[in-house]
């Protein structure tokens, strides 16, 4: 199975791992209205090292654009992955969440989007 506007066929098992690394960036610290935060709340670099990042910021900080943001939509239900996570309803557990779907649907072969 190809991503949706790919042609090439992709790693899922390495799309997951990505996705997981994307949690685990969330999980240490998460962000709204920004891509990445320094520890003092600035708008920072989208590396590893910043401080916390939105979903789109940490998916960019572990080079997982374009082949892991299908499976992030799909998990999500939603075209937007920057206005889910901006919401302001949104919690940090939600986002990690999400994240856990998206591997969980990379591993198992399944993208909607």
């Amino acid at each position: 199975m190809t991503a949706p506007n790919d042609t090439n066929t992709i790693d899922r098992e390495a799309v997951a791992a990505k996705l997981d690394e994307a949690r685990a960036l969330i999980e240490r610290g998460w962000t709204q209205g920004d891509f990445a935060r320094d520890g003092e709340g600035n708008p920072a670099r989208i590396d590893r090292y910043a401080a916390c990042f939105c979903a789109v910021g940490a998916l960019v900080a572990v080079d997982a654009e374009p082949e892991a943001t299908p499976f992030l939509r799909d998990a999500l239900g939603v075209c937007s992955i920057s206005f889910w996570n901006d919401a302001p309803e949104r919690t940090h557990a939600e986002v990690v969440e999400a994240f856990r779907r998206a591997a969980e649907l990379a591993r198992a072969d399944q993208v909607r989007s």
